[in-house]
């Protein structure tokens, strides 16, 4: 699994960040590829590799703030679109998916600039949160065969331990 986090400005990394700890814990039978710009070696291309996160990308979260959506970031917008053209399952019966979701720290979905606006957000409320892993868990194809139940119980778990 390939999991994409866009952001811009220090409060979207900082949640981006501890984001990538949330899924890696939550996604344990898979061990997820998680991409943040800030996960490039020093001295490879960046925008190779920012490419090739994109177009492996299963899922993309976009970190939005009041900052970032009354200010928006050129790259975050450029991740966004290329996100929304790529992200999910990786053959063709279901390649017309998308599964890039926002993640609204601050704000209201209204304060979300166009295009991006279109994609359901997620707020910072932790019934919210897990019901964003549980519907990433639900579309992913290899998952492990765990009762409903128990994979909530393990989210809120995770989420709570981060």
């Amino acid at each position: 699994m390939n999991i994409f986090l866009s952001w811009s400005g220090v409060r979207s990394k900082c949640a981006a960040q501890a984001f990538s700890g949330f899924f890696s814990q939550f996604f344990f039978w898979d061990t997820p590829v998680i991409y943040l710009s800030t996960s490039t070696e020093k001295g490879v291309y960046w925008d190779e590799e920012l490419e090739k996160a994109l177009d492996k990308a299963n899922f993309g979260v976009l970190f939005l703030t009041r900052e970032n959506c009354g200010s928006p970031s050129p790259w975050m917008m450029y991740e966004a679109g290329a996100l929304s053209r790529t992200a999910g399952p990786k053959n063709m019966e279901k390649a017309k998916r998308r599964y890039v979701m926002t993640f609204l720290l601050d704000g209201r979905a209204s304060d979300i600039p166009s295009p991006v606006s279109r994609m359901q957000s997620t707020v910072f409320d932790k019934t919210d949160i897990i019901e964003m892993a549980l519907r990433m868990y639900s579309l992913y194809e290899k998952k492990p065969s765990i009762p409903e139940n128990k994979i909530k119980e393990y989210a809120e778990f995770c989420y709570d331990s981060q």
